[in-house]
């Protein structure tokens, strides 16, 4: 089970097998405490609470909403050459690789 190293503490904390993005979230007024958010490459990204100001509610930041909007206006659909293979620095494994071409092929239009 992989884990993250807290920056305080640098004790290993277990953060699942799949996790290959992980949102920590801490807080300035007890910066000891914190919260991970975990997700994979082949599940939605998570929505977590993001504190604004110590008098304030959490707000709740739905990622995978922000990743879309910003791919959307971005316009990277067009920036982006998806007939390439992954570039090797992008830390998958062979399997999830293959589910990443998997996923792209089925978006693209049928002729």
């Amino acid at each position: 089970m992989p884990v993250a190293p807290h920056a305080l503490t640098h004790r290993p904390i277990a953060i699942g097998d799949d996790a290959e993005i992980t949102i920590t979230v801490t807080r300035g007024a007890t910066p000891e405490r914190f919260e991970i958010y975990a997700s994979s490459v082949r599940k939605r990204l998570p929505k977590f609470r993001l504190p604004l100001a110590p008098d304030d509610r959490d707000t709740v930041v739905d990622l995978q909403l922000a990743y879309l909007r910003a791919f959307d206006q971005g316009r990277f659909e067009t920036l982006l050459d998806y007939s390439k293979p992954l570039p090797p620095d992008v830390k998958l494994t062979d399997d999830d690789r293959t589910w990443v071409a998997d996923q792209i092929q089925a978006q693209k239009p049928v002729a």
